[in-house]
């Protein structure tokens, strides 16, 4: 049997977890299942993973914002460009892209933009393909593994 195993960028706790770090790493459990969470990536990383070719139009991912401490951005391939949204946090918890729709979690605003762009350059269709260095140095071993049984 083939196994896989995806890195999703775990972070460590050391002996003394601060409170800050286990809130981190709750909100990361939460959100790591995620395929369009790509955490803390900058707009021209995301820009060249959102323009490969394994993404077609209407790709999207969602990234930590590098300018808003606690906002996110939402990507999107348009074409050959990818167009920016700031995600962001209502005080009494929620997001929004325009403040007339809001929504409880950011998967709420995933599924309503899949399906209604509402005021987006175009539907969210699949998230970007997430093909990480790690994970293909991993999968290089377990195939040389294999071919050694």
């Amino acid at each position: 049997m083939f196994h896989m195993r995806i890195d999703y960028h775990a972070e460590d706790l050391g002996s003394n977890p601060t409170p800050d770090k286990l809130a981190k790493c709750e909100f990361f459990l939460r959100m790591g299942s995620k395929a369009w969470y790509f955490r803390k990536i900058k707009r021209i990383e995301a820009e060249k993973k959102l323009l490969l070719p394994e993404n077609e139009h209407g790709a999207f991912l969602i990234r930590d914002s590098e300018s808003r401490h606690n906002d996110y951005s939402l990507s999107v391939r348009d074409g050959d460009t990818v167009k920016h949204y700031r995600i962001r946090q209502l005080d009494e918890g929620g997001f929004f892209i325009a403040r007339r729709t809001t929504f409880r979690t950011l998967q709420e605003l995933v599924e309503h933009y899949s399906k209604d762009s509402d005021g987006l350059c175009v539907n969210l269709c699949k998230p970007c393909v997430q093909v990480s260095q790690s994970f293909l140095h991993y999968w290089i071993l377990s195939i040389g593994t294999i071919m050694r049984w």
